[in-house]
């Protein structure tokens, strides 16, 4: 497995945070690091350790195993998506949207036309906040996913089994 150094991430050109001075409080006066070494960092973020295995994949083939594992992910979960999501999403939305309106009508009887549209604009608000979350969520999801592909990936090629 390649053992990397801070000048070759440096070599790597990634982007401005990871400066020599935090590459080396990273590798805590480790002169060389495995990218599973980097995997297990916390500072590092998942979508950081793929672009590093990216590029420094050793071999051509972990570069192509690694790839089929993402694109086949990605086929599954778009098939999931567009099977369930799409039918699933518009009820949940619809009810919700219903939800609110009736708890926005009922605001409004309640007080003046300023309450309901105060009302409106923090449901609308509310629901932004929760897309936004769940955005995030599956693309951290999605970053999970690579990081096990990754050690599958290495594991393979060197004959290492991997419990999970």
């Amino acid at each position: 497995m390649r053992k990397l150094t801070t000048d070759d991430v440096l070599e790597l050109r990634p982007c401005k945070k990871y400066t020599r001075g935090y590459l080396e409080e990273l590798f805590a006066g480790r002169k060389m690091l495995t990218i599973i070494d980097v995997m297990g960092m916390e500072a590092v973020p998942p979508v950081d350790v793929v672009w590093l295995f990216c590029r420094v994949a050793e071999t051509n083939r972990q570069k192509v195993v690694f790839s089929l594992k993402c694109a086949t992910d990605a086929g599954y979960s778009a098939r999931a998506a567009s099977a369930d999501s799409a039918a699933s999403a518009a009820r949940a939305a619809s009810a919700d949207w219903a939800a609110r309106a009736d708890w926005a009508a009922r605001a409004a009887s309640a007080a003046s036309a300023a309450s309901a549209a105060s009302a409106a604009s923090a449901a609308s608000a509310d629901s932004a906040a929760s897309a936004d979350w769940a955005a995030r969520a599956a693309r951290a999801d999605c970053y999970e996913r690579q990081l096990l592909f990754i050690c599958e990936t290495i594991c393979e090629e060197e004959g290492y089994e991997i419990e999970i």
